[in-house]
């Protein structure tokens, strides 16, 4: 498949019920379309092969990622194997896992990892997740985090130790004080935190509001111009908490 029907598909596919954008006109009126643009866009998404500098304004609006290093796939999540060894369950009629219902996510070092590809060097081990989990359904560009020892900004929703699952294709606040994991102003490429984020505002004028749920520890929201963030929405944010895994014991 060709790098503009590949994009064409990726386009569709953020389109629909339960998707980024409930319609085409959505996606549109968010890439600030004027009449003849949004032709153009409708156009593209029957089939009809773009102008070049039209496909690329939009995916870089949306945040999309192109990938030229070379054949295979950038996904950040790996297929499980299961090696063949003998299984005893119980009582004995409990079938052994099926490798295809698991996916593979790395576990990083830096919770930023960057948009792009995460790094060998930056991979701690690996999280098996059930990929037909709703929250896990669909999503290929997954890493997961470790909060750190001494981060109690999310207590009581998330403890030191806990491990979040965060989706990187999925950057945009949707509704009120999602979580996301969010990058630290300046620092390029590593460096996160879990926070809740509103925005306010359009344009020049949009205020990014990073806020943490243990107020009574004295952590306090911080809010700023996302104009401070050179990339804008995207280097602000690393991506979207889908799912988390936490110690129970103590709690």
């Amino acid at each position: 498949m060709s790098m503009f029907l590949e994009s064409i598909e990726w386009l569709r596919s953020q389109i629909g019920k339960g998707k980024r954008f409930p319609s085409t006109l959505q996606m549109a009126k968010f890439l600030g379309l004027d009449e003849k643009k949004r032709t153009a866009l409708y156009n593209a998404l029957k089939g009809t092969v773009p102008a070049s500098d039209n496909l690329m304004a939009w995916l870089d609006s949306l945040g999309a990622r192109i990938s030229l290093l070379g054949p295979g796939p950038v996904d950040t999540t790996r297929d499980v194997f299961f090696a063949e060894a003998q299984m005893v369950s119980v009582n004995g009629n409990v079938p052994p896992p099926q490798s295809e219902d698991y996916l593979a996510v790395p576990l990083v070092g830096e919770a930023g990892a960057g948009p792009g590809m995460v790094h060998k060097e930056e991979v701690e081990s690996w999280i098996m997740v059930f990929r037909h989990h709703k929250s896990v359904q669909r999503r290929r560009n997954l890493i997961a985090v470790e909060i750190g020892k001494n981060q109690l900004s999310m207590v009581p929703t998330l403890y030191p130790g806990d491990i979040v699952l965060v989706d990187r294709d999925t950057f945009e606040p949707s509704s009120f004080r999602e979580l996301f994991l969010v990058r630290e102003r300046g620092q390029e490429g590593g460096g996160g935190k879990v926070k809740r984020v509103t925005l306010n505002g359009r344009g020049d004028s949009t205020i990014i509001t990073f806020s943490s749920d243990n107020v009574d520890g004295g952590y306090q929201p911080e809010s700023m111009p996302l104009r401070e963030y050179e990339g804008g929405l995207r280097e602000a944010i690393i991506g979207k908490c889908v799912w988390g895994w936490t110690d129970l014991t103590g709690k």
